[in-house]
């Protein structure tokens, strides 16, 4: 029985050796749990930092795409004004998705469709050259009746000093001829008037068109952002989500283990009592044996 009791030990102390290798081993998992757990909080730190950075910057072009339009109501900018009602609604219609939350692929689906409308409503809406084509072409057709009406204004004067009065030979008519000259002097001023006008409206077209493409490009980067946005809202409930995961099994492990480990000493406890009691039996028998 001494040599059971010998063998023990050297058995224990194995088991022993073992449970501690078996120890070092979870602990050095834990630690790296634990770095892994840190590095994906750092991670959602920063995707919160950007997510807030991107809010910011896409409140900033809202506010100014919302300042074109007190701009652009002015008496004077009418034609601006009918540029840009073609995409009101649809850039009003956007930032209210910008600003909602999106959900998975349908969120993803929603945006593209309605991209998809908007760049079709910038297609279709009313292209600034060619209004610009038609204006020149009005002012073209104004001085054409502008000249016409002077002439059937003249020959009608001339008529009318005809019927009144038949002048010599070789004579002129001063009243005709001024007449003529007041004439050809407005027609002049009329003229260099109109001029003026196409330059102002020429410079005007410029000017709108800076606008419409300002604004057009203010809202295309509020898709962007808000397309970045929802992906970094994405990715970092996906990294919370990852980060629950790693936590909830690392508890529920270390109570396992803890709990395994009790049961194992506990264990080698009552038997190390078991064969201590054995041997104290041993000994009394070959004590009492004559």
């Amino acid at each position: 029985m001494a040599l059971n009791v010998s063998h023990a030990f050297p058995l224990q102390e194995k088991e022993n050796q073992s449970l501690i290798a078996q120890i070092t081993s979870l602990q050095e998992e834990n630690f790296k749990k634990s770095r892994a757990v840190e590095e994906l909080e750092k991670v959602v730190e920063e995707y919160t930092s950007i997510t807030e950075r991107l809010k910011a910057d896409k409140s900033k072009l809202e506010t100014q795409v919302q300042m074109f339009y007190p701009v652009m109501s002015g008496p004077s900018l009418s034609v601006a004004y009918r540029l840009n009602q073609s995409t009101s609604g649809s850039l009003q219609t956007e930032l209210a998705l910008a600003q909602s939350p999106l959900e998975g692929g349908t969120g993803a689906k929603m945006l593209d469709e309605t991209l998809d409308k908007e760049v079709l409503l910038l297609l279709q809406g009313p292209n600034p050259e060619h209004m610009a084509l038609e204006f020149r072409g009005l002012l073209r057709k104004m001085k054409t009746e502008f000249r016409s009406e002077a002439c059937s204004v003249l020959s009608t004067v001339r008529r009318h000093l005809d019927h009144q009065q038949t002048p010599p030979e070789g004579s002129t008519e001063p009243g005709l001829q001024a007449v003529q000259g007041e004439l050809e002097a407005r027609r002049a001023d009329w003229v260099l008037g109109l001029d003026q006008l196409a330059q102002y409206t020429d410079s005007l077209e410029k000017e709108l068109i800076k606008m419409a493409s300002n604004m057009r490009r203010s809202h295309t980067e509020i898709l962007h952002l808000s397309v970045r946005v929802q992906k970094q809202e994405n990715q970092k409930r996906q990294l919370g989500e990852e980060l629950e995961q790693l936590r909830t099994p690392q508890d529920s492990r270390e109570a396992s283990c803890q709990a395994g480990e009790e049961l194992e000493w506990d264990a080698e406890f009552d038997l190390l009592k078991k064969e201590l009691a054995e041997g104290q039996e041993v000994v009394a028998t070959v004590a009492e044996t004559p």
